[in-house]
C-alpha cells in the first residue's frame, strides 16, 4: 500500500526540464502568476518557481505545461 501512494504521489509532483540555459520546460503548472523579459512566475502543484533571465518568453501555457524560452539564469522554488 505505501508503494502506491509513494508512486501516487511522485507521478503528481511538477516536473522540470532545463535544456541547455534557452529553454524551460515545466509539466504541473496551474498558472501563470507574473511575466515579464527577466522574469516568469510559475504556480504549481506544489509552489511557485520564479525563473531568471533576459528576454524570456512564455512560448506554450497549456492547463498542465509551460514552456519558457529566453536565456534563462537560474530559476528558485518560492
Amino acid at each position: 500500500m505505501k508503494r502506491s501512494i509513494l508512486k501516487d504521489n511522485f507521478l503528481s509532483s511538477p516536473t522540470f526540464e532545463l535544456q541547455g540555459k534557452r529553454l524551460l520546460q515545466a509539466d504541473g503548472v496551474m498558472t501563470l502568476i507574473e511575466y515579464s523579459r527577466d522574469r516568469v512566475v510559475l504556480l504549481c502543484r506544489e509552489g511557485r518557481i520564479s525563473i531568471r533571465g533576459e528576454g524570456l518568453k512564455v512560448s506554450l501555457l497549456s492547463r498542465e505545461r509551460a514552456v519558457v524560452s529566453g536565456l534563462i539564469t537560474g530559476f528558485d522554488f518560492i
